[in-house]
């Protein structure tokens, strides 16, 4: 672009004069350049706390500031004790001492001991001050500049306390210097002339810096605000993070727990089902050996007719215990619910009250089936025989409670009724056990509830999740304190499994 210019401009140039300018003007710009980055390098802050930074930037900027004026005040200085003859103004060697003064202060910010630096520096501009109050008066124009200096260098690197502090040292001091003017000083001759060119610009030069100050503390200011702001966002970003991980992690916390109550809850279970299992295979494997034991020893003492009727029963009693042992595996070991496929409602009825006989038995409680036909749904068979263990055996304890083994005056009994209706299988239990009140009935499927130690209590929500999530049906409960609980279960029946109830 430069050629450009130089050959619009000046066309007879010859392209050698045309590269040595340019060249020149590529060294001058290098050179601005380096003096730029020392700049940068010299003014940059060393400490580690925010607004230590900028306190440090704004003390090496005035500092190096204050450097490069004095010399250039200096260099004046020495040019008029040389040429001019009657020369009466500063002795350069203290002037030099001066500009000494400045770059120690500027070492020692550099070193780390920005706060002394900052403290010699108010002390050197408020003696200066006085000084010149002292010499030439307490109204004189740099006198005032230079006290407002003064405070504002005070607050700017120093702190607020140090700032009132100052302005009432510097106010009394004024007050000293404005009686020591009216009693004592003679003032000078240059002190009533017009104002001169040179006064003007001292004064814009004291006004500009003072500015200059002023603009680069709350340039500084609005950046440390920027910052803060920048960093309260980004906590702010981090905090909602947070916030969503401990919530996901929280609720993946509750569901393995869920999952693991609900392990252990099988487990116990199958202890206590297995018990009631090997109690009523007990009956039909005595019946076999008996049957088998008299048919291989006094076989001569029956008639055929007689045997095959003993052969009749053992083969009862050896399905009787396979039906428990095909139930019992069922329940243990069930199989993978991955895939869907048909259940049978009627034969889950009856696999759930077979693994349940020795716990009603016990507990006295009958259990009543109520099934007119087959029912086919398209749900896998472990989802149905989980329902049912879960419902059968919480009517089963409901009967049981509060009561005791010898009450016989009301007959327990849970009733089980299957229907299809409306494209839907409806499953209801009944029991005429202790009942829940209202309370009870609405927290039944959404909180643990248990009636039995060491029980979870998460059997029915267990239930609830699988009729509502995966099966796409419903639940309702009736219930009343001391008369009983009943529970349907409506499940849709696929067109899969209508065409099977047909068949």
């Amino acid at each position: 672009m430069l050629h450009g210019i130089v050959k619009a401009h000046m066309p007879s140039f010859p392209i050698q004069a045309v590269e040595k300018i340019r060249l020149i003007a590529r060294v001058r710009i290098t050179r601005a350049m380096v003096c730029l980055s020392r700049f940068k390098e010299i003014i940059k802050p060393i400490s580690l706390n925010e607004d230590d930074r900028r306190r440090e930037y704004i003390l090496n900027i005035i500092l190096v500031l204050s450097l490069i004026a004095l010399c250039i005040l200096g260099t004046t200085l020495i040019w008029n004790a040389v040429h001019v003859e009657g020369y009466a103004g500063m002795n350069p060697v203290f002037f030099t001492l001066i500009i000494i003064l400045y770059a120690t202060l500027l070492y020692l910010s550099k070193k780390g001991y920005w706060k002394i630096s900052s403290n010699y520096l108010l002390i050197i501009n408020a003696v200066g001050t006085i000084y010149t109050g002292w010499k030439w008066g307490a109204s004189l124009p740099e006198t005032l500049l230079l006290t407002v200096l003064v405070i504002v260098i005070a607050n700017v690197l120093i702190n607020s306390t140090a700032g009132f502090i100052t302005a009432g040292i510097m106010i009394g001091s004024l007050a000293i210097l404005g009686i020591h003017e009216a009693i004592r000083l003679n003032v000078p001759d240059w002190r009533l002339d017009e104002i001169s060119v040179t006064d003007v610009i001292t004064y814009s030069v004291m006004f500009l810096f003072i500015s200059f100050i002023a603009w680069l503390s709350n340039r500084e200011i609005d950046a440390s605000l920027q910052r803060a702001r920048r960093s309260e966002k980004l906590l702010q970003v981090e905090r909602d993070t947070l916030e969503q991980r401990v919530s996901e992690r929280t609720e993946q916390l509750i569901v393995n727990q869920e999952k693991r109550l609900s392990e252990i809850e099988h487990v116990v279970k199958v202890g206590e089902l297995a018990q009631g299992v090997i109690h009523d295979m007990m009956s039909p494997l005595s019946s076999m050996s008996l049957y088998m034991e008299e048919v291989s020893t006094n076989s001569e003492k029956y008639s055929t007719d007689a045997i095959q009727e003993m052969i009749k029963k053992t083969l009862s009693a050896s399905q009787r215990m396979k039906s428990f042992m095909e139930s019992a595996r069922h329940h243990i070991c069930p199989t993978k619910t991955d895939d869907y496929s048909t259940a049978d409602i009627y034969k889950e009825i009856i696999i759930a009250r077979d693994i349940l006989a020795y716990s009603a038995r016990r507990s006295h409680v009958h259990i009543d089936i109520h099934v007119e036909e087959p029912i086919m749904v398209l749900a896998h068979p472990l989802r149905i025989h989980q329902i049912l263990i879960n419902i059968l055996s919480n009517a089963i304890d409901a009967c049981s409670q509060d009561k005791s083994e010898q009450d016989f005056s009301t007959e327990r009994c849970v009733c089980v009724d299957a229907e299809a209706v409306s494209g839907s299988a409806r499953i209801t239990v009944s029991d005429n056990g202790c009942g829940m009140d209202e309370l009870q009935t609405q927290r039944l499927f959404t909180h643990p509830k248990t009636t039995k130690s060491g029980g979870t209590g998460i059997g029915l929500m267990n239930t609830y999740s699988i009729v509502k999530n995966e099966l796409g049906g419903s639940l309702d409960v009736k219930s009343k304190k001391g008369f009983g609980t009943s529970i349907t279960i409506t499940i849709p029946i696929s067109e899969r499994s209508n065409q099977t109830n047909q068949k």
